[in-house]
């Protein structure tokens, strides 16, 4: 498999995505692991703390299973303010068919189970880069 940069990496203006989870073992893994691949990372511990600042972000990824409000509520919310299309993965250690059904009418693009690694990078340049990313050296 050959791997090459996305080409906003080269400009140095790679998208911004928006990390939500309660786990701050999980979020600081997730950052720094798409920060290997050249992505600029922004994390919240909650969703009423993303949602009170609604970045303009090019991907969202969101724990469903949080204290306060759930990924799927996060969601709606975020759909609602500020009318985005911006493509959302979520996550959890439990997804049922019913969460993935509410998540695919809400419009998210891929639902992962936990733990998740490699099979979010995949997610992460499906979602908003044709082109694959390479991970910094």
């Amino acid at each position: 498999m050959t791997v090459t940069p996305h080409p906003a990496a080269v400009d140095h203006q790679m998208p911004m995505i928006a990390i939500i989870d309660d786990n701050a073992a999980v979020r600081e893994a997730v950052r720094f692991l798409l920060h290997t691949y050249g992505f600029t990372v922004v994390t919240y511990e909650s969703g009423a703390e993303f949602l009170a600042e609604v970045p303009s972000i090019a991907l969202l990824i969101v724990d469903q299973d949080m204290p306060g409000l759930s990924g799927l509520q996060v969601v709606r919310r975020f759909r609602r303010a500020v009318s985005a299309t911006a493509p959302v993965l979520m996550f959890g250690a439990v997804l049922g068919p019913d969460i993935a059904a509410q998540a695919a009418d809400l419009g998210v693009t891929r639902v992962l189970h936990k733990p998740v690694a490699l099979d979010l990078v995949e997610a992460v340049q499906s979602a908003i880069a044709p082109t694959e990313c390479s991970p910094k050296t």
